[in-house]
């Protein structure tokens, strides 16, 4: 009973420290996001980019991306070395040209290599983004996300199987602890 409490408490520790990065990470986004939306509409701006590569790291994990558990962190690095933008070149046309739609769909993305279709509509364009434009997020910003936030932590598939690891439960909770209960009815986030 001792070494499950120890569990669950460092597994909590790990959450809370993977919380803390990834809400300093969103302000800094939310300072990136268009100016004319409402504070409520910024912080779901902001969140749209790094919730679906937060999703990512854990199917990531699984190895479904190209068969790599690097995938990601790959990306951005052959991304930034050829000095182009990560955000248009891979994320954009990852979100919404390859994850959301059946690879017999798909226009020449074969250069992202084998990715499934994921029909959640997580990776499909939000109301928001089609009334304000996507986050666009510069270069300078995913290196950061990449070095002080997603990389810095391990990510595992199921929550309980690795206590040192972000399990898939934190989405949810990152929702319910960056915005009240009341901003998550109205933004369509509450579920």
């Amino acid at each position: 009973h001792a070494l499950r409490v120890n569990d669950v408490l460092a597994s909590e520790e790990v959450g809370e420290r993977f919380f803390v990065a990834f809400r300093g990470l969103l302000e800094r986004v939310r300072g990136e996001t268009n100016t004319r939306a409402g504070a409520v509409d910024r912080t779901l701006l902001a969140l749209f980019p790094l919730t679906r590569v937060l999703f990512l790291y854990f199917v990531q994990a699984k190895g479904w991306l190209d068969g790599r558990t690097d995938f990601l962190r790959g990306q951005l690095d052959a991304t930034l070395a050829s000095r182009r933008h990560f955000h248009r070149t891979v994320l954009h046309p990852l979100f919404f040209g390859t994850l959301n739609r059946p690879p017999v769909s798909r226009h020449a993305t074969s250069r992202l290599g084998r990715i499934p279709y994921l029909n959640g509509g997580l990776f499909e364009p939000h109301p928001l983004e089609r009334e304000y434009g996507p986050v666009v997020l510069p270069n300078p910003i995913w290196r950061d996300a990449f070095d002080t936030v997603f990389e810095r932590f391990r990510f595992c598939t199921s929550e309980g199987e690795e206590v040192d690891a972000v399990a898939p439960d934190m989405l949810g909770r990152v929702f319910e602890r960056i915005m009240e209960a009341g901003e998550r009815k109205a933004s369509g986030s509450y579920y």
